[in-house]
C-alpha cells in the first residue's frame, strides 16, 4: 500500500505483543495481530491498539521495542467538529476500553490534505475520496476513505476539509505501513 503523506506519519508507541492468528479449518492460520501501546493518546491513560499486519510490514521479533509506527485509517466515517475539541484516541462505539482497540474513535487536527475528490453530478448521491494527515496529540496518522451521501456537506459538516480543521473519525480499519524501533 502506498500513501502520499507517508513521510508525515509518526506515532510513538511500544510494540507490546503479538496475538497469533486463529486456526483456519484448512489448517492455515489467519494473519497475526500486533498490539501497540500509545503512551499519550489524550485519554488520560495509555491506550493499546490491536492491528492486523495485512501487508507483513512489521518484524515480529521487535516485540517489546519502543519506537514509532506509520499507520493509515481506512474506510472511515468522519465529520468536522468544534475546533476546541481535545485531540484523542479512545474506544469506539462497540469496543471496551479495557481491551486493545481495533477500531477506535479518533479526534485529530488535519495537517495536510493530499486528495479531495468530491463527485457531484450524474448520480442521486454525491461521492468523496480523500487522503489526509491527522495530528492526534502524541503523533500523526493518515486517513484514506471514500464516502457516499445524498449531500456530502450534510454528512461531514463542511464542503472542504482544510489544514487546521478538527475531525472526529470512527469505524476505521487500521493498516500499519511501518514500525521501527528507536535505538
Amino acid at each position: 500500500m502506498r500513501f502520499p503523506l507517508l513521510d508525515q506519519l509518526d506515532l510513538p508507541c511500544t510494540f507490546v505483543r503479538v496475538i497469533p492468528g486463529d486456526l483456519h479449518p484448512d489448517g492455515r492460520r489467519y494473519l497475526p495481530q500486533i498490539v501497540l501501546r500509545l503512551a499519550d493518546a489524550g485519554a488520560g491513560s495509555p491506550v493499546e491498539l490491536r492491528i492486523v499486519d495485512r501487508h507483513h510490514r512489521v518484524d515480529l521479533a521487535q516485540v517489546g521495542s519502543t519506537g514509532s509506527a506509520k499507520m493509515v485509517l481506512l474506510l472511515s466515517l468522519f465529520e468536522r467538529i468544534d475546533p476546541a475539541a481535545q485531540l484523542m484516541l479512545r474506544a469506539g462505539e462497540y469496543e471496551r476500553s479495557d481491551e486493545p482497540l481495533a477500531s477506535p474513535e479518533i479526534v485529530g487536527r488535519v495537517t495536510t490534505v493530499a486528495s479531495w475528490e468530491h463527485g457531484i453530478g450524474q448520480l442521486a448521491y454525491e461521492t468523496l475520496y480523500t487522503e489526509l494527515a491527522l495530528e492526534i496529540g502524541s503523533g500523526s496518522v493518515g486517513l484514506r476513505t471514500s464516502l457516499t451521501a445524498p449531500k456530502i456537506v450534510d454528512s461531514i459538516g463542511t464542503e472542504q476539509v482544510r489544514a487546521g480543521d478538527i475531525l472526529r473519525v470512527w469505524r476505521s480499519r487500521i493498516d500499519i505501513l511501518q514500525f521501527w524501533a528507536k535505538s
